[in-house]
Order: structure tokens, then sequence, then C-alpha cells
């Protein structure tokens, strides 16, 4: 375990090559790495053990496939095709399943007459299933035309490795895009494009519009239950929807920074109060919503954020702060209660880094910054978790990179022909990488302290 404030370097025994794109999941009190050579570590033992290849096909790793899905002991990989095609076969197999207790894998096999793939596909994990809902195809598959949206789906049991249709009786209108959310006992489907033109993209103006409404599905029953138009929120594009105790938050979406809590139980919505200034002046096209005990938090993509109290159902804003230079980290962590904030301020110097977050309990900005003593430099090259308030980094090392002339491999000219302009020999350019290779890793326990207003 690391010590507050200091960077401990990760044992390299035993660790798995990785990249910014190895998929990684947190479960318990280990981290799991998959991809081609995958491993599990412990932060308590600072140690690393292997991820059996058993039941994984060869091919496996060279498709591409949803992010990890956890559902109860199992993690999930969903085919996914190059135009976001799901669930989309490779070698017969539309699903990869890591059995987290046994530490084996199984496949599960195509399944066309059962579940037919579809784009933009609402993908939710429950307790025991995954669920794939809605989605566009071609009215006439193979000869182009106008899109036809869904409103079928599936459930993938990871035990059995069989996908099994989901009724449709009293199930949403069909829609791409929709959001979902598991309650613990239902799933809750709100939102999504209902008005599509063109099956591959929603681009020019027209081509998409969105749809408000949706729909209750109960697994233990395979029904749907509609849902009251009372109250909710208006049709829009990008709406966060997010359990909140047992019940569903719809907030915030492109032009509408506003929502609504929705209690599936009594069928009921639950007005918000309007947000402060900053919050209700902002598009919302790209934004944050984190939820914690009786409150949830949002912020912009300018990080404006306020604080909602679900109790004293009101707003407190949270004052800005002057906010470390650099970009932010996209991976998530801590369920994207936390942003990585990477600073690039020296040439051929590897970043620098501070974690972000807002205390809502303070209903302020808190930062940590990353000490640069012992910090590793893959910090933007591999992986990134967040496990027991510690901050998990393993990647590959910085190394700088300069490009020279190859001359030993230079193509001299040919032959000249009559009339052809004189020709200048071709001097390939080789990558050069200064430094030390191989991967490198750090556990950091961050202090956080909270930052002056601005």
């Amino acid at each position: 375990m690391a010590r507050a404030g200091a960077w401990v370097p990760l044992s390299a025994r035993g660790a798995p090559a990785v990249s910014v794109e190895t998929p990684v999941v947190t479960i318990g009190k280990r981290v799991f790495v998959f991809g081609a050579s995958g491993a599990i570590f412990d932060p308590c033992a600072n140690r690393w053990s292997a991820m059996s290849r058993a039941g994984l096909p060869d091919d496996a790793w060279s498709a591409r496939h949803s992010g990890a899905l956890v559902v109860g002991d199992r993690v999930v990989f969903v085919g996914v095709g190059n135009n976001g095609e799901v669930p989309f076969a490779t070698s017969g197999v539309t699903a990869l399943v890591y059995d987290v207790a046994r530490n084996r894998w199984s496949t599960v096999p195509d399944q066309p007459t059962a579940f037919a793939w579809r784009r933009a596909a609402m993908i939710v994990a429950t307790d025991r299933e995954v669920i794939v809902w809605g989605g566009v195809v071609e009215a006439n598959p193979g000869r182009g035309g106008r899109a036809r949206l869904l409103d079928d789906g599936a459930r993938l049991d990871p035990v059995a490795g069989t996908w099994r249709p989901t009724s449709r009786t009293n199930a949403p209108s069909g829609r791409s895009y929709a959001r979902g959310v598991w309650t613990g006992t239902r799933l809750v489907v709100w939102g999504g494009i209902g008005t599509q033109t063109n099956p591959y993209q929603c681009g020019m103006g027209g081509e998409c519009l969105p749809t408000g409404g949706g729909g209750v599905y109960d697994p233990a029953s395979d029904t749907w239950t509609t849902m009251s138009a009372a109250g909710a929120p208006a049709a829009r594009r990008g709406a966060a929807v997010k359990r909140v105790g047992d019940a569903v938050l719809v907030w915030g979406g492109v032009d509408h920074p506003d929502g609504a809590l929705y209690d599936p139980g009594a069928d009921r919505w639950r007005a918000l109060a309007p947000p402060p200034p900053a919050i209700a002046g902002a598009r919302l096209d790209d934004f944050a919503v984190t939820v914690g005990t009786g409150k949830f938090v949002v912020v912009t993509n300018r990080r404006q954020a306020a604080v909602y109290d679900l109790a004293g159902a009101g707003w407190t804003a949270v004052p800005d702060v002057a906010f470390p230079v650099g970009l932010k980290d996209l991976r998530d962590l801590g369920g994207g209660a936390l942003q990585l904030i990477v600073d690039h301020r020296q040439q051929g110097v590897p970043g620098t880094g501070t974690l972000a977050r807002v205390d809502a309990q303070a209903a302020r900005w808190a930062f940590a910054p990353l000490p640069l003593q012992n910090a590793p430099t893959s910090l933007e090259s591999g992986i990134v978790a967040w496990n027991d308030d510690q901050l998990i980094v393993w990647g590959p090392r910085y190394q700088q990179v300069r490009y020279e002339a190859d001359r030993a491999h230079a193509k001299p000219c040919g032959p000249r022909e009559p009339g052809q302009p004189i020709c200048d020999p071709v001097v390939p350019v080789r990558e050069v990488r200064i430094g030390r290779g191989g991967q490198e890793g750090g556990l950091f326990r961050p202090v956080f302290t909270a930052a002056p207003s601005r």
C-alpha cells in the first residue's frame, strides 16, 4: 500500500505489456488487466499474477470489443464491428467471458436467429446478464436506403454462453443511442434518437432527431412497463442517465441544463430545481455527472461545477478555481469522479500530472499534485486505474523520439528517361528512441487540498 503523498514503484515481475488502449477493470482489491498479455495486480502485496489464457481463442484480441462489462464474478467483452455493429462475430464468437473466481475464459458463439447485429445499440450490464437493446439497421440490408430503428433486444447469459431475445410487448419505440441504467432489479431505458434517416451516422441537420420517454424492463419476468410522461424531461441528445439510490436521474444534454428524478416503483417524475447561472448557461454537450451519498455533481466542459442536494432539493455552485495547465485525461478514474490533468511544460520531457475532484460535501474543488520524485514516466502511455483510494499507473517508459535520415537504405535514381525531370534520391527516415525502454509503473495515494477560489 502506498504511503500518502509519495510514489511506490510497481513490481515488474510478471507484469503485462500494455498500452493506453489496454482494457483494465478494478474488482474488489485487485486490478485485472486484459489483452494479449493479461495479468492480475494486487496493490496490497505489490504483486502481479498470471491471467490464464485457457478457453481464449488465439485471435481473441485481434478483434474489436465493447468496454469491459462486469457481471457478477464475470467480465464480458461483446464483439464490435468496424462500423459499431453489435454483437459482431469474429471466427464465430460474439463475446468473450472471463471468470474472475476460476481465472479462465469462455466464449459465446454467434446466434443470429436469437439476436441479429445492429449499430448504435444500448449495452448495459446487470447483476447476471448483459442486455443489448435498440439500435439501427438498413431498411433494405445490403442495398442501402433509409434507416430502420429497432425496438427489440437480447440478453446475454455469460454463464450459459447464450443469447435470448427480450420481449417487445410494451417496449419503448424503436430508437438508436438510447441511454439506460440498471437499478439493481430493473433496467430503465430513456431517450435516444427516435428519427433517423441515415443508418450509418447522425450528420447533417434533420438526419437524426432525439426522442424522450422510455420504459422499464424487468428481466425476472421478461416484461416491459411504460414510463409516465408527466413531468418527464424534454427530448434531448447526450443526457446523463444515472442511478441515484432507488431512483434514476436524467440530467443535462445538448442545450438542456435541466432534468428530473424518476421513481421506477411509483412510475413518477420529480423535477429538479433550476441550476446556478454558470451551469444554466452551458451548452452541456460534454459534461460529467457523478453520484455520491445524497448528492450528485455536474461538471461542464469548462470545468464549471455545481452540487445538487437530493434531500434539500437545491443546488450549490462550486467556486471557480485556476486549474493546472494541461489536458484532461479521458480514461475513467473512480467512476468518473476524478479528473487526471496531464501537463507538458517542456518539449521532450514526460508530462506531470494533477488529480482534481469536486468535494461534494464542501462544494469545492480539491487538487492533488503528482510529485516528480520516483514518479513513473508511463503516465500517458499505459494503463491508469483507481483502487482503494490509490492511483495505479503501469506502461511503457517514456522515450524521447528523434527522426534521422537512413542513408544506408537510400534509393538511388534509375536511368533517366528523355524529357523527364532530374530525379532526387529517396532517403528514408528512421525513428530513433532515446532512453531506456521497457515498462514501469507506480502506486500513489493522493492527498487532496482545497483549491483557492479564483
